[in-house]
């Protein structure tokens, strides 16, 4: 709820029970009445008790306003006047919940119950201090050494002092002068329960009961998992929860199941991550695989019939190669940006390895290249997405870089292949800048690995990518 709504509700209902707890006692007591101030005060401070207790702490909310308004009734008529006992002893034993976990709780509630709607056992001074000091055995023996016990501990056993000291001042004082000053002290440790039990009120922490779920999922046994759940719905609650309360099961069960299913959800994503890289390497390597193939048909059906022509050319009598001059020139051309076309689509001589692969690299630019490479051998796909992280940063550094060295190093790094490529020019790439670049992160992480750049402006560029291997 919103908080000027909830503002509004509580409000809303202060207001409502002051006036008619106003009303009531003036209508009994009168405006000059002795009993009008503690009778008042005392329905006023459980109308508080109520607002406080909105909505979080439903329970409470409805047990105080029940015992609001059998106060106020037992104010306006006789035969009414104990009924908010039986609220009051059901607040005590399941504050702030709606039902207590242990039976001899909810026992003694249906007895508190069954006495306030019985007058004469309330008004019998000799039931009235058994069923007082019957309370306060159950609040001791329920609730143990926890602050919240304590203070409805203490609660119950004031009330049950006012009740049996109460019963014996009418008893001993004659004529009923007792009522009124016995009837002043019950009001006080009314209004008194109803400020501790008000200020005991907690909110529930979500971050706590996340915490709990999280600690049940590490929790092997269920013994373990009662006794956690018990001291963490005590935390949340406010008051103590035995081990033994259905609500601890039921929250055991409920978190069990929780945590059951996010590991199938995580299970589930693994296994679906897992596919999808799977289905990655498996599209490279058909590419790489289609790259090759394509070389090869190029290979046999282009460049070599190309050279056949131009040695045919060559060979051809004097005054047949004048005129074929040109056309010898276009064939050398053509075999030319052939070659280049084929070397591009994909990296043959990695069957020599990656230096064998990266050399013809080196000499052809018109830059200085030293390499370092590791001979160990590794997987293929592994080994071409090294070649083409090579590849791509020598073509960056003759083309955009202006470098005039280029230094690319590939080793073993325990369980990861690491290759880097470091030139001395202009720096300032991107990796998001280019696609080749985002190709090669893509293949690259596609593999397991990861590609990371650094290129100060003036201050050359470096480019770094490590792929696991086993």
């Amino acid at each position: 709820m919103p908080a000027v709504a909830t503002v509004a509700a509580r409000s809303a209902l202060v207001l409502a029970g002051v006036v008619a707890a106003l009303v009531a006692s003036v209508v009994a007591h009168g405006w000059e009445g002795s009993l009008l101030v503690p009778d008042l005060v005392a329905a006023i401070a459980f109308v508080v008790l109520a607002a406080r207790a909105w909505p979080d702490g439903r329970p409470t909310f409805w047990l105080a306003l029940a015992f609001t308004v059998a106060w106020i009734a037992g104010t306006l008529v006789a035969y009414g006047l104990y009924w908010h006992r039986g609220f009051l002893v059901h607040l005590l034993l399941s504050f702030p919940r709606a039902w207590p976990g242990r039976r001899l709780h909810r026992l003694a509630i249906a007895g508190g119950y069954a006495a306030s709607v019985t007058p004469f056992v309330w008004s019998s001074d000799a039931a009235a201090v058994v069923l007082a000091a019957a309370l306060a055995s159950v609040a001791a023996f329920s609730w143990q050494g926890d602050r919240p016990g304590r203070v409805v501990r203490w609660c119950s056993l004031a009330f049950a002092v006012v009740v049996v000291v109460g019963s014996g001042a009418r008893s001993v004082v004659p004529q009923g002068r007792a009522v009124e000053p016995v009837f002043w002290a019950y009001a006080l440790v009314v209004t008194a329960t109803a400020v501790v039990l008000g200020l005991g009120l907690r909110r529930a922490d979500p971050a706590r009961v996340a915490d709990l779920v999280v600690e049940l999922g590490g929790l092997t046994g269920r013994d373990d998992a009662t006794a956690s759940v018990a001291r963490s719905l005590s935390d949340v609650l406010g008051a103590p929860v035995a081990e033994d309360d259905p609500l601890v099961a039921r929250t055991v069960d409920i978190a069990r199941r929780m945590t059951a299913t996010h590991r199938a959800l995580e299970d589930e994503t693994r296994r679906r991550l897992g596919e999808v890289e799977a289905s990655r390497r498996r599209l490279l390597a058909a590419g790489d695989d289609e790259r090759r193939h394509l070389q090869e048909r190029l290979q046999q059906q282009v460049i070599e019939p190309l050279g056949e022509l131009e040695r045919r050319i060559r060979d051809s009598p004097t005054g047949a190669g004048a005129s074929l001059d040109g056309a010898g020139a276009l064939v050398r051309r053509a075999i030319g940006e052939v070659g280049e076309t084929a070397a591009g689509l994909g990296p043959r001589a990695l069957e020599a390895g990656l230096e064998a692969a990266l050399r013809p690299l080196t000499v052809s630019g018109p830059v200085s290249v030293h390499l370092s490479i590791v001979a160990e051998r590794f997987a293929p796909e592994i080994e071409a997405a090294a070649y083409y992280v090579c590849a791509e940063c020598l073509v960056n550094a003759f083309k955009h870089a202006g470098a005039a060295t280029v230094v690319i190093v590939a080793r073993r790094d325990g369980s990861r292949f690491e290759v880097s490529v470091s030139d001395d020019g202009a720096g300032g790439a991107d990796l998001d800048a280019g696609s080749g670049l985002r190709g090669l992160r893509d293949r690259v992480d596609s593999l397991g690995g990861g590609v990371e750049i650094v290129s100060p402006p003036g201050a050359g560029t470096t480019v770094r990518a490590w792929m696991p291997v086993s």
